[in-house]
């Protein structure tokens, strides 16, 4: 019965393994980004580079995550249609962690995407919703007092408000 359930653990491991090799991320390289339509092509990568730094650990897989940022900062800057602006205190939660301007652009890039609204407010709070759940999660993002009161007001219903006076700062 033990060599029964072992074969059966040591498969489902093997198994499990294989799937995580399977979905290792595929960044583009050397694509084509002159026109609008070489961007359009691109959004399903930019996304899963997007996703993929917002699940992975600050420390894991050092290589690809420079290499996800690059990709990502290089399809925003020359994008036609997605426009991010920004503020100071994103600039401030920069400097306490770089990381925090990436997840905060690669957030508002999702939103702006995903809706074709390139609005401020709306691409702001889903650039902070990102970098407010990677904050929480077990990430190694390091600990300051503006992402603890970004949280504390956003559970008070008021980080809205806040970014509507912070956003042209």
């Amino acid at each position: 019965m033990k060599k029964i359930l072992l074969s059966v653990a040591l498969g489902i491991s093997l198994i499990a393994g294989q799937n995580v090799q399977a979905q290792k991320l595929q960044i583009p390289q050397n694509c084509k980004l002159e026109n609008k339509q070489d961007y359009q092509t691109h959004e399903k990568d930019v996304l899963a580079c997007i996703n993929w730094l917002e699940r992975t650990p600050l420390g894991k897989e050092e290589d690809t995550r420079k290499e996800a940022s690059q990709f990502i900062i290089t399809w925003v800057s020359g994008s036609p249609y997605v426009v991010l602006k920004i503020s100071s205190y994103v600039l401030r939660l920069s400097e306490v962690d770089k990381e925090m301007l990436l997840l905060f652009m690669g957030g508002g890039t999702r939103y702006q995407i995903q809706s074709k609204d390139t609005s401020s407010l709306p691409t702001n709070m889903a650039g902070l919703q990102s970098v407010m759940k990677y904050y929480k999660g077990d990430n190694g993002a390091a600990k300051n007092d503006l992402m603890d009161s970004l949280i504390v007001m956003d559970g008070q219903g008021k980080l809205s408000s806040w970014v509507k006076t912070k956003m042209f700062e």
